[in-house]
């Protein structure tokens, strides 16, 4: 393989199905995603933290918000028992997910329930748990189902240009949702969060439109094993494989160590440095989207041609101090921080790629006949556990120093900078687990990084030469026109 995108012709050979069906599944799993992003974009990021901040949620419970979610990535071992035994995936992703979508809406009316105003958050954080619950319910059933429908030889190809399309919607929601809030909330807090309710019930209709489209992508019924498996025993199964083992390792300490990022970083971008919304998201989102949408595609290639753990490996250390560099973010020196953007999150989509490559090649039906979905499930339950410790862990630092402030190398350090700190160093012992986890047909890793760098020296070399051809060529010209 050479790493080259296939074309239209090309993309039949690759199929275990009919190829006409193949293609028009693939491209309706695509678009599918559209909708699905401006659902995501617009109830995350700088809505999600101002209708928490406008309910009166405490910085520490931000923490809580962050693990809560979590628990419903344990629900993941029970929808994976169900999708062995009675074996219809795709009917359990269209209600639990089109019932996960719409549920927002009641999120979105939280403020005019007839409940005391000092309640609303915990009310928000229980709907907030109910439909990440359901939702995880649906994600085995999507992972085992695109592990059957997409060809593994182009599922880094295909998966990256799918995130590129979903940036490419998110960049022009977060860009619009951080003006339309700024505007709202010059008005009053009332207006502002009034609006937000509102974001909220159009992205719902969005996120049921990209579940529902999925009816029409087939999904080859199977049918329950004759031999139903024990429930534990169906989840032993993955524990049996050693490179499961070493890559549930690596998931946990990772997830641990971002899980509680986000919303921190939200808090710290509004509290310390006294962000507009609509500069925050573009520093938090859009422009970490437009990186990602760029790198995609060149993680995708790499996955497929270099194999996951080297691609894992070199992404990793890459992006161990994107927690760090926020740090140095200040009222004075923000700019930093799209530096810290450009820098990091190039490489997330390497992580996020080689990943779910692993997940997917591991869980796929053809080498796991039985039980291939409870690898979803157990690493589900585990990357769950520790993103709930990971809030709980930052809720009680918080709690703990949340008027702390320190000078370090004469830079002033509060709370925030301690968490950002924890993660990076978090981040780099991940990596750990990965040395010497196997993978038969992976590049070695320093053949990898070898073959990266030369990529990128070999493109770069090509631009400033003929840059600098360019540059000659102009003044001969100019040279001439004197004469």
């Amino acid at each position: 393989m050479d790493g080259s995108s296939p074309s239209a012709t090309e993309m039949p050979m690759l199929d275990k199905h009919q190829p006409h069906t193949l293609r028009r599944s693939l491209r309706i799993v695509t678009m599918a995603w559209g909708f699905g992003a401006v659902w995501m974009y617009a109830t995350t990021g700088a809505a999600r933290t101002q209708f928490a901040k406008s309910m009166g949620m405490s910085d520490a419970a931000f923490g809580l918000m962050s693990a809560i979610p979590n628990l419903g990535l344990l629900l993941q071992v029970i929808a994976s028992y169900l999708i062995e035994r009675y074996g219809n995936r795709k009917k359990l992703f269209l209600i639990a997910g089109t019932i996960h979508r719409l549920l927002w809406i009641l999120i979105a009316a939280i403020p005019w329930l007839p409940i005391p105003m000092s309640e609303h958050w915990w009310v928000f954080l229980a709907f907030l748990a109910l439909t990440t619950a359901i939702a995880n319910m649906n994600d085995p059933a999507w992972l085992i189902w695109m592990a059957d429908l997409v060809p593994d030889t182009i599922r880094g190809r295909y998966f990256g240009r799918r995130g590129q399309l979903g940036r490419m919607v998110g960049i022009a929601t977060t860009i619009s949702i951080g003006f339309i809030l700024d505007q709202a909330k010059a008005v009053d807090q009332q207006t502002l969060q009034r609006t937000i309710s509102v974001l909220f019930i159009i992205a719902s209709m969005f996120g049921a439109v990209d579940i529902l489209m999925f009816k029409w992508v087939p999904d080859e019924y199977r049918k329950p094993v004759e031999q139903k498996p024990p429930f534990f025993t169906m989840l032993a199964q993955p524990l049996k494989h050693p490179a499961f083992r070493r890559f549930l390792a690596f998931r946990a300490t990772l997830f641990f160590a971002i899980g509680y990022i986000e919303y921190y970083a939200w808090l710290y971008l509004f509290d310390v440095v006294e962000m507009s919304n609509w500069r925050a998201n573009v520093m938090l989102v859009a422009v970490p989207t437009i990186v990602t949408m760029c790198t995609f595609p060149l993680w995708g290639r790499l996955v497929d041609r270099l194999g996951c753990r080297p691609v894992l490996l070199i992404a990793g250390v890459m992006i161990t101090h994107g927690a760090l560099s926020w740090m140095f973010v200040t009222k004075d020196n923000w700019w930093f921080g799209y530096f810290a953007v450009l820098s990091a999150t190039m490489a997330w989509p390497g992580v996020e790629l080689a990943s779910q490559n692993i997940l997917l090649d591991m869980a796929d039906s053809d080498t796991n006949v039985q039980g291939g979905s409870a690898y979803i499930a157990v690493h589900s339950a585990v990357i769950g556990v520790a993103g709930i410790c990971s809030g709980l862990f930052a809720s009680l630092v918080v709690e703990q120093l949340h008027d702390w402030h320190a000078v370090i190398l004469g830079w002033p350090v509060t709370y925030h900078g301690l968490l950002f700190f924890i993660s990076a160093v978090l981040r780099l012992t991940s990596l750990i687990w990965l040395i010497g986890m196997p993978e038969p047909e992976s590049y070695t890793t320093p053949a990898a990084f070898r073959y990266i760098v030369g990529n990128i020296y070999a493109n770069v070399n090509t631009v400033l030469v003929n840059g600098w051809r360019g540059f000659g060529r102009m003044k001969k010209i100019l040279r001439s026109s004197r004469r």
